[in-house]
């Protein structure tokens, strides 16, 4: 697949106009990220300031996010995801799935603050979800779509405290 992408991105830039241009140097771009990319050891990866990761999917995401962000190759921008929120009934108590849930959120985000140490001064954490949940439970067991949510913020700029109302 690398082939092809390298003879289609070293076509004449002139055969698109300013879009082959555009093209030639996203291509530039793509194949200096992926060679960067290739030089990390992946599996020989260690954690700094005794850092241990759990062995969930999250996690491991972060993990990977945070020796990008060690290794200088220039990462702005990380996207993880964690589903499984959408918890309409039998949410539980804080032995139940939602708790579950946050257990596996909080031990990711955990890990990968420690594993940065001072690094975290550069690093912004956001968290969010695309939609918000009520407060109070209804028949069962679940909370239902409501009109707020709740994000996250850490890093070196955030400065701490709640911001907004819950309407």
């Amino acid at each position: 697949m690398t082939a092809r992408l390298q003879q289609i991105y070293s076509q004449s830039p002139h055969l698109g106009g300013d879009n082959g241009v555009r093209i030639q140097d996203a291509g530039r771009t793509l194949f200096t990220d992926l060679n960067n990319v290739q030089q990390l050891d992946v599996q020989g990866y260690k954690p700094g300031n005794g850092a241990v990761y759990p062995s969930t999917w999250f996690a491991m995401q972060l993990k990977q996010a945070a020796q990008l962000i060690k290794s200088g190759v220039g990462l702005e921008v990380a996207n993880i995801n964690l589903g499984g929120w959408d918890t309409h009934g039998d949410q539980g108590s804080s032995m139940g799935y939602q708790a579950n849930m946050l257990q596996v959120f909080s031990d990711g985000i955990a890990a990968f603050y420690q594993d940065l140490g001072t690094a975290m001064q550069n690093v912004m954490v956001l968290t969010m979800t695309e939609f918000g949940r009520t407060a109070e439970g209804h028949g069962s067991k679940g909370t239902d779509h409501g009109n707020a949510a709740c994000w996250f913020a850490l890093g070196g700029g955030v400065r701490g405290g709640v911001y907004g109302k819950w309407p």
